[in-house]
């Protein structure tokens, strides 16, 4: 249904490692799928029903974005990975279909981060709740980063009506 996550992950740790970023603080928070159209987004949605229970789903930048608690957490080399996003194609964009990115959360200031790390091409994004910093790699598998795990971010979403 969503691929080899496995496989998935294990490009997202070869890419880190090429970058030597170290994410041994971190943990993988959820990892993200997108789709082509948006009836494969609703099928895959709905087909996760079995697996999670929806705890978000919004229109952000034109697209659908759901965001999913898995009933069981994806296991990963000692991690436990409790959500997943899926995400509708955006108007007018044409990416592949697949699992797309990993998000960790990270226990330093993204800013730090950033000094951390000058040489990297990191994308920062100014969120009103959470900001996060986007490394993109060749291979379309991409990492972000983010202070505050995706749970957190929909209860304070939520709790001020965003």
């Amino acid at each position: 249904m969503i691929g080899d996550y496995k496989k998935f992950l294990d490009i997202v740790h070869e890419n880190l490692r090429k970058t030597k970023i170290d994410v041994s603080a971190f943990y993988v928070d959820h990892i993200a799928y997108r789709t082509t159209s948006a009836e494969d987004y609703e099928k895959l949605k709905n087909d996760l029903f079995t697996y999670g229970e929806a705890l978000s789903e919004k229109i952000i930048r034109d697209r659908r974005v759901a965001i999913m608690k898995l009933h069981e957490p994806l296991q990963y080399k000692g991690m436990q990975i409790r959500f997943f996003e899926i995400l509708a194609p955006a108007k007018d964009n044409v990416y592949r279909k697949g699992l797309e990115h990993a998000e960790f959360v990270v226990d330093i200031p993204l800013y730090d981060m950033m000094q951390r790390y000058p040489s990297h091409s990191f994308i920062y994004k100014d969120r009103k709740i959470n900001a996060e910093l986007v490394l993109k790699f060749p291979n379309n598998v991409n990492i972000k980063f983010h202070e505050k795990p995706i749970d957190e971010v929909i209860a304070i979403e939520k709790k001020l009506s965003l």
